[in-house]
């Protein structure tokens, strides 16, 4: 019906989901058209016949305080979310903050603890579903986005024919027999289940361990999660005669692929998301834009003024904006106030989510600070810029400019 990478994540989510906790969602993007609340219907209609792709559960045009009421109530269940769909308009932000609240709920097991009329607190109500949500683009946010694995599906991918066919199958009741099948299957064996999903997943984890690896350190247990549920729910077709020994082994086989491929592609997502990298690209449009500009140590015109936010007028460079930064041959030594605000200014709505001194952080842990201050464990360094000591960012001139 769909790509591997598209279609097996999902179907091991449906048999993933009864087995309990979780702490990832799925998000499946794709622009009008693709048919991505369609197969979000086939996995929903598992659990229901009735919730097509006209009927699902929830959407992200509910509230909040709904949608984690759902979250709560759908207990080891898979919840579909439909049509993420920021407009670009005033009302954007109170939509990602919908979908902050409910995917780090999901991810932190946290509900939100309430006072009752008689001054009572009230126990919370934490997401116990594994969320599917659908749209168009995904909720920003490096943290928010590292909770979710974002399967995207493109215009052509589906083939329609197959779907038909599922739709099918979903109406008439097939699949919420296949996983009432399943479920009675679990019953028999439950305990022995949950010992066998914690181990594989502890085992698959430490496979795909690697700390010098760009990944969240979030991804490798999710995808192992869906792995051991694609395993577990095989084990149970291969029970019941669905298919083959052989059947199994290839469908484990592809399951991996699949799932390998799909860690390959949260990659780009990740690092348009990741506060460090993004403040890079927010001063690169600074200068581009003419908002900011960085000088030579002594506050002249640098060697290619034109990459560094200056203009010419005539025969003289004149500088735009603020002076975020000085130059001394290959090194740049960024003013960290004033590089931090001028980034703030260009994100505009979009701003940085972190502090400044959190940021510094993640510039290090990027290895994109260049130098720190060993004697004084400080990550801002001394230099004498324009004649004056200051305390500044050390970078490399080729991380902001490159070439």
């Amino acid at each position: 019906m769909a790509p591997d990478r598209v279609s097996l994540p999902l179907l091991a989510a449906v048999y993933r989901a009864p087995l309990g906790r979780v702490d990832f969602s799925l998000f499946l993007m794709g622009r009008t058209g693709t048919f991505k609340t369609a197969l979000a219907a086939l996995c929903q209609q598992h659990f229901g016949a009735a919730m097509d792709a006209s009927s699902l559960p929830a959407n992200f045009a509910s509230t909040a305080n709904a949608l984690e009421e759902l979250s709560f109530s759908a207990k080891d269940t898979l919840l579909v979310v439909d049509d993420f769909a920021p407009t670009g308009g005033v009302g954007d932000n109170a939509l990602h903050g919908i979908a902050e609240r409910l995917f780090r709920a999901s991810g932190n097991h946290q509900g939100r603890s309430r006072m009752g009329g008689r001054g009572q607190l009230r126990a919370s109500r934490p997401p116990r579903t594994l969320l599917l949500a659908t749209g168009e683009e995904v909720p920003r946010g490096h943290s928010l986005r590292a909770r979710l694995l974002i399967v995207e599906l493109k215009r052509g991918e589906v083939d329609r024919a197959t779907l038909n066919r599922c739709q099918r199958a979903g109406e008439d009741g097939r699949l919420a027999v296949a996983m009432g099948g399943y479920l009675a299957w679990i019953a028999c064996r439950y305990e022995e289940l949950q010992g066998r999903l914690h181990k594989r997943v502890c085992e698959l984890r430490s496979l795909a361990h690697d700390d010098s690896s760009p990944i969240h350190a979030r991804l490798p247990v999710t995808l192992a999660e869906l792995q051991t549920g694609w395993e577990i729910g095989l084990q149970f077709a291969s029970d019941i005669g669905a298919i083959s020994s052989r059947e199994q082994a290839q469908l484990e086989r592809r399951g991996r692929t699949a799932l390998a491929e799909l860690a390959v592609l949260q990659a780009p997502h990740h690092q348009v998301s990741d506060p460090a990298l993004r403040f890079l690209s927010l001063l690169q449009v600074a200068l581009a834009d003419g908002h900011a500009h960085v000088a030579d140590r002594l506050g002249r015109t640098p060697d290619s003024p034109k990459y560094w936010g200056w203009r010419q007028a005539g025969q003289v460079w004149a500088p735009q904006g603020t002076c975020i930064g000085w130059l001394k041959e290959g090194d740049l030594f960024l003013e960290p106030a004033g590089s931090y605000q001028v980034a703030q200014r260009t994100a505009g709505a979009e701003r940085l989510s972190i502090g400044a001194q959190t940021l510094r952080r993640r510039l290090r842990e990027h290895g994109l600070l260049a130098s720190v201050d060993v004697g004084r464990e400080m990550l801002l360094v001394r230099r004498t810029l324009e004649g004056v000591p200051r305390e500044v960012l050390h970078l490399k001139a080729s991380d902001l400019v490159p070439g």
